[in-house]
């Protein structure tokens, strides 16, 4: 029982989150009785193909149906104030949905995971530790996000999340696997595509005031992704600072480095996998410690880079075009 979501190109890391968010939800709902698995052929584009279920219509069903626990869910429901005081309740005004809360509240969200049951807990950890942690503070005494927040300004992430799970409808999912993507929702974006990037310096006014169109269903699973990509906290010159699976360099210098495989793996593998310390990268992204037959025998066939590129002032992020290291 083999899917190919042919809507899914690998090479840009919009759609291999969106990947691994498909290998997630199913994992978590037919994991026991299935093994869903993942791997990629080269077919002109970078296509996935899903192992353990029967068709299209079963990944759509089991997100759809998954988008109903994430309604009451701890990790992207809460809210604080502007200036870190306190948590509040989404609903309120001036209230921030972002992943930058003051550290008190990050622990308070932490044990709050802890003292769930077994399944929401892991789940619930599993998604705050992809946001950033509870040590790295940013030069407000914030929490330092992961380096995939890409959100800046009158943007907030969670707000952004939130509202793609409120709007999200069958065929969104449908149009994110199978394609094409037409990119003309109205529907917000977690901007991590690297195949449409706007350069101020290429363009006659500021890109920023353009509308862009999204592909909702393929957001939605793409934060469903994330969390593949836990944060921990790394010794810096200035204290603690976030380390972000498979992300290297500064935070206006870095760069998010993805390889693709051949055989069928399941999400422990793929987890494995991209936290390999092969992966990393000296500071202008070269993988000179990963020989070609170490990629061979791990059945990785291609590695592809984007750097990240953040405006200044706002810090709003973006992939540049992916490359082949």
């Amino acid at each position: 029982m083999n899917v190919q979501l042919k809507g899914i190109d690998g090479s840009d890391p919009l759609g291999f989150f969106a990947s691994l968010g498909v290998l997630r939800v199913l994992d978590e709902h037919l994991g026991n009785e299935r093994s869903p698995r993942l791997s990629w052929q080269n077919q002109g584009s970078w296509v996935p193909t899903i192992q353990g279920v029967e068709d299209k219509d079963t990944i759509i069903e089991t997100v759809i149906a998954d988008l109903q626990s994430w309604k009451k869910e701890r990790s992207i429901t809460f809210a604080y104030t502007k200036d870190g005081g306190e948590e509040v309740s989404p609903e309120d005004e001036g209230a921030v949905r972002d992943l930058k809360p003051p550290p008190q509240i990050q622990k308070l969200l932490f044990a709050t995971a802890a003292n769930c049951s077994a399944n929401v807990h892991t789940r619930t950890a599993r998604t705050l530790t992809s946001f950033g942690t509870d040590v790295a503070l940013d030069n407000k005494g914030m929490i330092k996000p992961s380096a995939l927040h890409f959100t800046a300004g009158q943007q907030h992430f969670l707000k952004i999340v939130n509202e793609l799970r409120d709007a999200l409808k069958p065929e969104h999912i449908e149009e994110a696997l199978i394609g094409p993507w037409q990119r003309a929702s109205k529907l917000p974006s977690l901007s991590w595509t690297g195949m449409g990037q706007r350069m101020y310096a290429l363009r006659a006014s500021n890109p920023s005031k353009d509308k862009r169109g999204s592909t909702p269903g393929a957001e939605w699973l793409a934060f469903l992704g994330l969390s593949f990509f836990p944060c921990v906290p790394v010794a810096g010159s200035k204290g603690p600072r976030v380390l972000t699976t498979c992300v290297r360099g500064g935070w206006k210098t870095g760069h998010f480095t993805w390889p693709l495989w051949r055989p069928n793996l399941s999400v422990k593998t793929v987890e494995s996998l991209l936290r390999l310390a092969k992966l990393d990268s000296d500071s202008d992204g070269n993988l000179s410690k990963f020989s070609y037959k170490e990629r061979e025998a791990r059945g990785i066939d291609i590695i592809f880079r984007s750097r990240i590129l953040r405006t200044d002032p706002g810090g709003y992020g973006s992939f540049t075009p992916p490359e082949v290291v």
